[in-house]
């Protein structure tokens, strides 16, 4: 089957999770890539097939999302979306695909849309659509996120949707637990003594303070420089990443989906710190605590590191309890598009 597969650039969440799932479709499948911003990077030095696509993006200010500012950096933006989508249609004009697959990439809807081409999304966000029983606080977070979900995903005939929670699903949803790169399946997790920071944007200064309280390391990741200071280890580049991330104590997150499940797989206790006013962390997180498996904390001080790790054995047992299939999520893929028909 001739496939377009279209993926946001935000982040490293939808490039991680593409690369898995186009890993185990490749043999059997002829699949071209469009690819916003971080994920093409990533994937043109893994994939032959890969084209650029523009994408949006969201403006962060110690760990907040403003959406005022995203939302008018898009809008200057717009002139660039709509000459990016007017190339990939012309690509697929020519490609002639018999499907497109969409990891949340605004162009890949709208292409799939104007093009009449049936579309299945594989993605978490449509997890924002299901959730219900959200505290009050949130609901208004909730219903803005719900709005963006409906907008960057205007169709589709099928959606996949992951999720390291449980859900009731819709008609014409299938619930997937997490898409994980064979990289991640194949490590060996052991405990070492070490904690692992990642964060989604640099700005979270004050974590970085009260790391620096700690009497271990922490192998810091995200704020795209190669320093030490006191017991910080600041780290710009990503190959030690997955080696750091399995020989972890313990890992400490905004409460992005894709570093959180990983480190879920690798049985590691998180305590997430999820960017303000982005919903989609803030649901992630609050699961997490809901299952026993971490801390969700909106601001951190000088108590929240060592009281997570002071309830470290108690979420280790609670990971160990849960019971995710993540190799038949790879399957159930393969088995819809068995089935699937132009």
């Amino acid at each position: 089957m001739k496939i377009v597969y279209t993926v946001a650039g935000e982040g490293m969440g939808h490039a991680a999770r593409a690369h898995a799932v186009i890993e185990a479709l490749a043999n059997n499948h002829d699949i071209t890539i469009f690819a916003g911003d971080t994920s093409y990077l990533y994937l043109k030095k893994v994939f032959p097939k890969v084209f650029p696509l523009s994408c949006l993006r969201i403006a962060y200010h110690q760990n907040t999302a403003l959406s005022i500012t995203t939302i008018l950096f898009n809008v200057l933006r717009f002139p660039a979306y709509l000459w990016s989508l007017t190339k990939m249609i012309k690509k697929l004009n020519k490609i002639k695909p018999d499907m497109m697959i969409d990891d949340f990439s605004m162009m890949g809807s709208y292409a799939s849309l104007l093009m009449g081409i049936s579309m299945l999304t594989i993605d978490n966000q449509h997890t924002i659509s299901l959730v219900k029983d959200i505290p009050k606080k949130y609901a208004f977070d909730h219903a803005m996120s719900k709005l963006v979900v409906s907008l960057v995903v205007p169709h589709a005939r099928k959606n996949m949707i992951t999720s390291f929670f449980p859900l009731k699903t819709r008609k014409n949803q299938i619930l997937l637990a997490p898409l994980l790169r064979k990289e991640i399946r194949n490590l060996q997790s052991k405990k070492g003594d070490h904690l692992l920071v990642y964060q989604t944007s640099q700005t979270n200064e004050n974590l970085i303070k009260y790391l620096k309280l700690l009497d271990i390391p922490c192998y810091v990741y995200g704020f795209h420089k190669n320093k030490r200071e006191k017991n910080i280890f600041f780290k710009k580049e990503h190959q030690q990443f997955l080696q750091d991330l399995s020989s972890a104590k313990a890992v400490i997150i905004n409460g992005g989906f894709n570093v959180l499940t990983e480190a879920l797989y690798l049985q590691k206790p998180i305590l997430s710190i999820p960017v303000r006013h982005q919903f989609e962390q803030v649901l992630n997180a609050i699961q997490l605590e809901k299952l026993g498996c971490g801390m969700f904390v909106e601001k951190i001080d000088e108590k929240t590191i060592p009281a997570f790790l002071e309830k470290l054995p108690e979420y280790e047992e609670k990971i160990k309890s849960l019971n995710l299939d993540y190799e038949g999520a790879f399957d159930r893929i393969k088995n819809v598009l068995a089935s699937w028909k132009k």
